[in-house]
């Protein structure tokens, strides 16, 4: 037998019986098995980030209630709150991620809702709870004085309290750096996701065997007709039926490019002539 630096050689090139799937350029491997660094950081930092945010929003209410400025509306407190209870579950659901290793389906499943929940969240804070707006907090003060002659109340302002100006700045910038962080947060497990999609396309399910053994895909249209009258006791109905199967093509089922074709009366003529020239022998 004739040996390569490859290997043995072999007559048929297609014969790949001898080969194991470990030699390929791309092995079938779970997905879990791609990214596993990356991953591990952007949970971390997710879980970390979704705390630290949830209690400078606890940490803004506070500040709010307790500074000199005047009015708040009620979607401030409203606001501030759902983005905390948001990132609160952010930080349950993502922390078993770090120590465990969860099935990349529910992985996913995970980064696709607590993405657009944080997100959609962020934005409702920074639109209702922004200091200054009248919604989020504002330093005007003022009451109602009736008047009896008119017979309705007329709102007088009052000058605002001492600090009122630099407490609604603060405010401001620590609303802004929590807003900031949870876009951040927000962008970091769509990330996640990504790279969790690209390790899915990795393992090359489609390639496998297992992926298409259902061979046949059955199904049924079925049409009818029927008449208004009563006194019509027949129903005339049609059915249709088909059914649809997933070969797949080995390599013993691809023609050689090159193969001619040898019509086998070619061959008559040569084994004749080679019977005469025997008899003429004998």
């Amino acid at each position: 037998m004739a040996l390569t630096e490859e290997g043995p050689y072999r007559d048929d090139p297609n014969d790949r019986s001898e080969v194991s799937i470990e030699s390929e350029d791309h092995p079938f491997l779970p997905p879990n098995t791609y990214f596993k660094l990356p991953l591990k950081v952007l949970t971390i930092s997710i879980s970390l980030l979704s705390v630290a945010t949830c209690g400078l929003l606890i940490a803004n209410y506070i500040y709010a209630r307790l500074s000199p400025i005047e009015s708040f509306g009620w979607r401030f407190g409203q606001s501030i709150a759902d983005l905390s209870i948001c990132l609160s579950v952010n930080f349950l659901v993502t922390t078993p991620a770090i120590f465990l290793q969860l099935p990349i389906v529910l992985s996913m499943a995970m980064d696709i809702a607590m993405s657009i929940v944080i997100l959609v969240f962020s934005s409702k804070l920074l639109r209702d709870a922004w200091p200054g707006n009248g919604r989020g907090g504002s330093c005007n003060r003022g009451h109602y004085v009736y008047d009896p002659i008119k017979h309705r109340g007329d709102w007088q302002k009052l000058p605002p309290l001492r600090g009122c100006d630099r407490a609604v700045f603060n405010l401001r910038f620590m609303m802004g750096f929590a807003f900031g962080v949870s876009i951040l947060i927000g962008i970091l497990i769509l990330v996640s996701l990504l790279l969790r999609l690209v390790a899915v396309a990795r393992t090359r399910f489609w390639e496998q065997l297992s992926f298409w053994e259902m061979n046949r895909l059955p199904g049924q249209i079925a049409l009818s007709t029927q008449t208004p009258s009563s006194k019509v006791t027949w129903i005339p109905s049609y059915k249709l039926q088909f059914s649809v199967s997933l070969l797949k093509q080995g390599p013993e089922d691809v023609e050689a490019p090159n193969a001619v074709d040898v019509p086998a009366q070619s061959k008559t003529p040569v084994a004749a002539g080679k019977r005469t020239e025997a008899a003429n022998l004998i």
